[in-house]
């Protein structure tokens, strides 16, 4: 029986000690709910104080958007002066690049328009000379005459009178024509020898027969006539051979004579003679003060306009090379017409001045074969070829301050001449007053009686005699 309360004793004792532990971990599992509980009170509490309301937060969200715009409207301001910067570096440098292009077409133009005008002008030059060849080719066919000749072999102007030979050959005649030239009404019958009809004929210095001169051929009964249209008197070619004008007259003080302003001058030998000498002169009571050759000034300034243009002419061919080097074939050829235009163009301004001047070239040619046998200084060969120089037409300006500039000095109301003077190569000297005046000493100035400007022009003959033309 002890054993039996032994075991339940022991039973109760452990069931006491089980319910005791029981109801400890009841005790901590209630303990630890409520701790649990305490705590999840505390984070919502927490959390309920870290979370703000609905409407704070819309507020702060429209608050981050405007300032990200804000600092994108920033970034963008100062994007904006680069932005202008750059756009403007590409506006200038396609603005440069258009006017580099124009400037290039436009030169390309030019070349074209000038060469389209020189085309054009040798166009209408090449016309002009076929009309005039047709118009001469039919007035030749249906001429009666087969050449003439009127030309002055003697010149008196002492007794106011010049000889004339008159030639023609008809293109049909017989032994039995006869031929007779009309000066006017002035019948003079030519004389036949060796299949021409000629004859001197003595004229009056003072008659004019310009565009009344005209042959008559009479065969039988049977007359023709036909007028010379063409033909200049003899008084024309020497009526204006020589003209100048001064723009200011000269100026005297003090004793001191002074040259200013410009000189105008022509030379005009209506294709019959040409100038070998042409000179302005100063004389002071008749006595010669200064003398300057115009010849010589006339062929240095065209020999400086002569380079001028030639260095013209080379640019111009620079720059049409120059601009063939840039395109293509078919431009470099276009660029070669222009070039050889530019080279026509020098030709046909060598040919138009030769046309107003002519070179003694024989005699040039004599001075070059003497002075390669004589081994004589090119220079000197130079000189004598600008002596050998003759003119036929010209006509300029010099500035007498450029020829003129020693001062002259005259004591006394003495006369002042200032005038032109040329020779041809058959040895007519014509003489042409620009200036003629007395000195006023005592107004510094010319004494008022007279026409200082007044024109006086006189030609003289191979005999000395002299035909006062304007007085």
């Amino acid at each position: 029986m002890s054993d039996n309360k032994k075991i339940e004793l022991n039973e109760k004792e452990i069931n006491k000690a089980n319910t005791a532990e029981a109801n400890t971990a009841e005790a901590n599992t209630a303990e630890a709910s409520t701790v649990e509980a305490n705590t999840s009170k505390t984070n919502t509490k927490e959390k309920s104080r870290k979370q703000p309301p609905k409407v704070i937060t819309e507020r702060a969200s429209k608050i981050r958007t405007l300032v990200k715009k804000r600092n994108v409207v920033d970034r963008i301001k100062r994007r904006v002066p680069i932005f202008l910067a750059v756009t403007n570096v590409v506006i200038i440098v396609v603005l440069v690049g258009q006017i580099v292009m124009t400037n290039y077409n436009l030169r390309l133009l030019n070349n074209q328009l000038s060469y389209m005008q020189d085309t054009d002008d040798t166009m209408q030059a090449q016309i002009e000379n076929m009309q005039k060849s047709f118009k001469k080719t039919i007035k030749e066919e249906s001429s009666l005459i087969s050449e003439y000749e009127i030309e002055p072999v003697d010149v008196d102007f002492a007794n106011n009178q010049y000889t004339l030979h008159v030639s023609v050959t008809p293109k049909e005649y017989t032994s039995s024509t006869d031929a007779i030239v009309y000066f006017g009404t002035n019948e003079y019958k030519l004389d036949y020898t060796n299949n021409v009809f000629e004859k001197n004929i003595t004229l009056n210095v003072a008659d004019d027969y310009d565009g009344r001169v005209s042959f008559l051929f009479q065969n039988g009964y049977k007359k023709s006539t036909e007028v010379i249209d063409n033909y200049s008197g003899f008084l024309n070619i020497f009526d204006s051979a020589l003209s100048g004008k001064l723009k200011k007259s000269p100026s005297y003080s003090n004793g001191t004579l002074e040259f200013e302003g410009e000189c105008s001058y022509a030379l005009d030998g209506k294709k019959k003679y040409k100038f070998s000498t042409f000179e302005m002169c100063v004389d002071v009571d008749n006595v010669q003060t200064i003398h300057i050759d115009m010849l010589k000034t006339y062929l240095d300034e065209k020999e400086k306009l002569e380079n001028t243009e030639k260095k013209s002419i080379t640019d111009k061919l620079s720059d049409a090379l120059s601009d063939g080097d840039s395109k293509d074939d078919n431009s470099v050829i276009e660029n070669g017409k222009n070039v050889e235009n530019l080279d026509g163009a020098e030709s046909s301004t060598e040919a138009t001045d030769n046309q107003g001047e002519s070179l003694d070239e024989a005699s040039a040619e004599d001075s070059q074969k003497v002075s390669e046998k004589d081994g004589t200084d090119k220079s000197d060969e130079s000189t004598s070829k600008k002596k050998n120089k003759t003119v036929s037409t010209i006509s300029g300006k010099v500035n007498l301050e450029d020829l003129i500039k020693n001062q002259i000095h005259v004591d006394g109301d003495k006369t002042v001449r200032v005038y032109l003077r040329a020779k041809t190569t058959e040895g007519y000297v014509f003489t042409y007053d620009l200036f003629n005046g007395i000195i006023d000493t005592e107004n510094n100035g010319w004494k008022t009686n007279g026409n200082p400007f007044k024109v006086h022009y006189e030609a003289q003959d191979l005999k000395g005699g002299v035909l006062k033309i304007k007085n």
